[in-house]
């Protein structure tokens, strides 16, 4: 069944970027070395039902199952099964990286923005690029903003009008009530690194969040 990506992203337990270790196994339960985690958290090995099988000296899978290679980066989206046990397959939204030896992608940050308050609640999710983009959201005054990422930011600040900005802390979930009517920027700052042979290069992202009050 077709599914947006917030849809998945939405409907999975765990949402991380792992290295395959095993390829098929007799229980269909496959080991990935975690390289971040997108949504949630864990461990650093996580067990993963795929889907396929070996039964003998023949392979058991669905159209669905996931075939990772060990070696092979995916990014997995999983369900709970039992502890310390997780499903997936390619209709939850799991889906190959790079292959096996190849590099790793740069790290690509998923925001999420939730909304929680006398008119519900709802999430906007937008995938951004080491350059960042805008995100928009159109909210009530008096609402309460839980701001929740998937990495530590290194400044949280907003901005009203002329008014000094303010600075909120930085940590991975800031929560935040809208007092007045109007259009406030939320801006995000994170820094990384990438190790690119023996240099360790730094990287610094910047995000803007652009919230519209109403009344």
């Amino acid at each position: 069944m077709g599914q947006t990506t917030d849809q998945q992203f939405a409907g999975a337990d765990v949402i991380f970027e792992g290295v395959a270790l095993d390829g098929p196994t007799a229980t269909g339960i496959e080991r990935f070395h975690v390289l971040r985690y997108v949504k949630s958290s864990g461990p650093q090995l996580i067990q993963v039902d795929t889907g396929r099988r070996v039964q003998g000296p023949l392979f058991v899978f669905s159209t669905t199952s996931i075939t990772a290679t060990p070696g092979e980066t995916w990014r997995i989206y999983a369900k709970h099964l039992a502890a310390g046990l997780f499903r997936t397959d390619l209709c939850l939204g799991s889906r190959r990286l790079s292959v096996a030896g190849a590099e790793p992608p740069a790290p690509q940050w998923l925001l999420t923005l939730t909304v929680a308050g006398r008119f519900g609640t709802r999430s906007l999710l937008e995938n951004d690029d080491p350059a960042g983009q805008v995100s928009s959201a159109s909210v009530r005054r008096g609402e309460l903003l839980r701001f929740r990422f998937n990495f530590q930011p290194t400044s949280v600040t907003i901005g009203y009008g002329r008014s000094r900005p303010q600075f909120l802390p930085a940590q991975q979930a800031v929560t935040w009530r809208v007092r007045a009517s109007g259009t406030y920027l939320v801006r995000l700052a994170a820094t990384w690194t990438k190790q690119h042979g023996s240099e360790t290069v730094r990287f610094t992202s910047r995000f803007l969040i652009r919230l519209t009050v109403r009344s």
